[in-house]
């Protein structure tokens, strides 16, 4: 026996070790992964696709119990033992070896996608163009002192009631989904709406202690100011590579109703001087290095105006989880042909 055999098994009768590269483990956890999943598609149908990531697989813990992040990560962690402690790594064993190859590729792909990828959108009318994209959820504050010509960028998720943006002003109040209203007695208030399940169709207000327009509300009043300061609460935005000019947007309705068939955009790309004209449909979206744009949205203004939405993602493994499902895939293809021409084998001889 190699030294290195030797040392795998002496380590492999440790009980942590042993414990966390078990098949018992593994099986436990695709348990749990699967009721998560369910659970957390049953939570979408009410509180919509966003609040529905963020509690059962963007956060650690859901009350006291594990989220599918951490047992995902106990996974990973049993099947890279299982493979350095349990496996021998022999052609004999290929396909096995690729399933779990395949398994962790796709748990790697996960972590890079939540702590790396990013999701914005871009809203065009037609004729217009833009190299700027909108994130769908996060919110910023934009200060500026007029007297000093400073200027400060505060992420909204770090306000809340009683938080100081300076000397004179202070959040009163926060709201995640607000409008403001003009009414016959009390004058303008903000009013505080219920969370709309698409989560990206809410809009955040602030109530602002300090300043005699003191009501910013993402919409319809984004923008407040006097002699020293000037507020502006919009989405965070991002500087892309590329222009995009929409030049058409079509949507097309099943015959005889008014439901969607499908949507898409003609557009114009400007990048590095070059220009491109091309489509991008529901199934057909532009590519550009890490940049992914499909088609999101269409809508029409109070005037009739078109205007599309393409969503923009910025994804540093975007090919990873094909080649992840491929090897996966392999070593299933491989394992099924192994064990059909043992059968076979052992038939042949019983015969």
């Amino acid at each position: 026996m190699s030294k290195f055999k030797k040392i795998r098994a002496s380590l492999l009768k440790s009980k942590p070790i042993l414990f966390l590269s078990s098949l018992k483990l593994a099986v436990f956890c695709f348990f749990l992964l699967s009721v998560l999943i369910i659970a957390g598609t049953i939570y979408q149908t009410d509180h919509g696709l966003y609040l529905a990531q963020d509690r059962f697989f963007n956060s650690w813990f859901i009350g006291p119990f594990p989220s599918a992040r951490i047992v995902m990560w106990v996974l990973f962690i049993n099947l890279s033992f299982a493979l350095a402690f349990r496996f021998n790594h022999s052609w004999k064993n290929i396909g096995l070896l690729l399933n779990h190859y395949g398994i962790i590729a796709l748990l790697i792909s996960g972590f890079l996608t939540l702590n790396f990828s990013k999701e914005s959108f871009v809203k065009l009318y037609e004729g217009e163009s833009s190299n700027i994209a909108e994130d769908y959820y996060k919110w910023q504050l934009i200060l500026k002192d007029k007297v000093s010509n400073e200027t400060k960028t505060i992420s909204l998720d770090t306000l809340e009631s009683g938080s100081k943006l300076n000397e004179e002003l202070v959040v009163e109040k926060t709201y995640k989904n607000a409008q403001l209203f003009e009414t016959p007695f009390a004058g303008t208030i903000l009013k505080e709406m219920e969370l709309d399940p698409n989560y990206e169709n809410n809009i955040p207000g602030l109530l602002i202690k300090g300043i005699e327009a003191k009501y910013l509300e993402g919409e319809t009043q984004p923008f407040i100011s006097n002699e020293k300061y000037s507020l502006f609460l919009r989405r965070k935005a991002s500087k892309l590579p590329f222009t995009i000019q929409l030049e058409d947007v079509k949507r097309d309705l099943h015959p005889g109703t008014r439901l969607a068939k499908s949507y898409s955009s003609k557009i114009l790309v400007t990048e590095d001087s070059l220009k491109r004209e091309l489509t991008v449909s529901m199934n057909k979206p532009y590519r550009s290095g890490l940049y992914t744009a499909f088609q999101a949205s269409y809508g029409q203004d109070q005037d009739g105006n078109e205007f599309t939405i393409l969503a923009v993602v910025k994804n540093l493994n975007h090919s990873l989880p094909y080649w992840a499902t491929i090897i996966a895939s392999l070593g299933l293809f491989i394992n099924f042909f192994q064990y059909l021409i043992m059968n076979l084998k052992k038939r042949g001889t019983h015969a």
